[in-house]
């Protein structure tokens, strides 16, 4: 599947002015880009219909190029045959829309959020927001503009788990944060699909929400990044699904992660992670969705303490979460959103300078690269 499956190649820029969500009397109109397996569990089973029955969101339509995946959405979503498209350009001009969200595949990120940006569209962008750190920077500009919202669903921070982790470390529970360590890995080879052939299927889709946890957990903004990848011999993945990437913080905390897709023996897959970090007064650990704080040495007479703490019931989590909260936010009931694009510029400079650094076989400074990238498209 390419970008131009979506069909936006002939499409003509038509800048318009944002969309005032104040003056509207309806609730604002989403368009989903992309039904294909995420987009059509995540969002045509589970995130549209629940905002559609709350009366928050109008469903305006669904383009996708692949015919039975664009039918099997119709069908869920109870859509009319006129509300699905094969191609952007259509679905755009026809679809009437306040809000696109852009669940196509990474690589096709960039034309539909150009184009969706130019007629004043809030965005709901799937992660990585573009299969380039330059193409991002184009996104980041384009919304910049035209005055519009958008955000990018970096759902696993915000899974029940990860959002109580983050609170405690905010809580000072271990004191100052020095070193954060996560282990994220598992078996995809039977869903490699258009993966099969990428550079670094890994850190691109899975390992890209594991950095953007560990930023937020280390605190700060990453300085420096270091990435040794590589490929396992005989798998389907071509490219590198394996990576040890090590990180430093503006801030002097460092960070590790651990991840790769082709394991035989799976013990931290995908909401099983192993998470530890480490402060000066203690380290808190969630292993399998369980959160200990730990303090002591285990070779001293009173021991190592560890207490549990689980889960709060925090309501909404995950994409459900974010989505919801985005909505809002273009509606202009909350004043900020927490992985709004500006914030998530930081993370995206963190994934393409590590996979930069793997190619170079050298650290990088985060902030250099994303300059430098910035400069060759200024």
């Amino acid at each position: 599947m390419r970008s131009e499956d979506y069909g936006l190649g002939s499409l003509n820029a038509r800048t318009t002015q944002p969309i005032d969500f104040r003056t509207m009397k309806q609730p604002p109109s989403v368009l989903l880009a992309g039904a294909g397996a995420h987009g059509f569990n995540t969002y045509c089973r589970q995130v549209l219909p629940r905002l559609a029955g709350l009366g928050k969101i109008r469903l305006a339509g669904v383009v996708e190029p692949v015919a039975e995946s664009r039918e099997r959405a119709r069908t869920e979503l109870g859509l009319q045959p006129d509300q699905v498209w094969e191609n952007g350009r259509e679905a755009l001009e026809r679809a009437q829309a306040q809000i696109v969200i852009v669940a196509t595949p990474y690589f096709a990120h960039e034309e539909l959020c150009l184009a969706a940006a130019e007629r004043g569209l809030a965005l709901f962008i799937e992660k990585p927001v573009s299969d380039t750190l330059a193409g991002v920077w184009r996104i980041v500009e384009a919304v910049r503009r035209a005055g519009v919202k958008a955000a990018v669903n970096m759902s696993a921070r915000f899974e029940e788990e990860k959002i109580r982790f983050g609170r405690l470390l905010r809580s000072g529970v271990i004191g100052r944060v020095d070193y954060v360590f996560c282990r994220m890995a598992w078996n995809h080879e039977a869903n490699a699909r258009y993966r099969a052939d990428a550079p670094h299927p890994y850190l691109m889709e899975a390992g890209v929400h594991a950095l953007d946890m560990l930023r937020e957990y280390a605190g700060g903004r990453p300085e420096r990044v270091f990435n040794l990848t590589w490929p396992t011999p005989g798998n389907v993945f071509e490219g590198n699904a394996n990576a040890v990437v090590s990180m430093t913080m503006d801030n002097g905390a460092r960070a590790v992660l651990e991840g790769s897709w082709t394991l035989r023996a799976v013990t931290h897959s995908w909401r099983n992670e192993y998470i530890r970090a480490d402060g000066s007064e203690g380290s808190l650990l969630l292993d399998h969705r369980r959160i200990q704080i730990l303090r002591g040495r285990e070779e001293s007479e009173s021991g190592l303490a560890v207490r549990e703490v689980w889960p709060e019931q925090v309501g909404l989590t995950s994409t459900d979460l974010l989505l919801e909260r985005f909505v809002d936010w273009v509606e202009e009931r909350c004043d900020q959103h927490p992985t709004d694009l500006e914030d998530n510029l930081q993370c995206m400079a963190l994934l393409f300078a590590a996979l930069a650094s793997a190619e170079r076989r050298t650290e990088l400074s985060v902030p250099a690269y994303l300059e430098e990238c910035r400069e060759a498209e200024s």
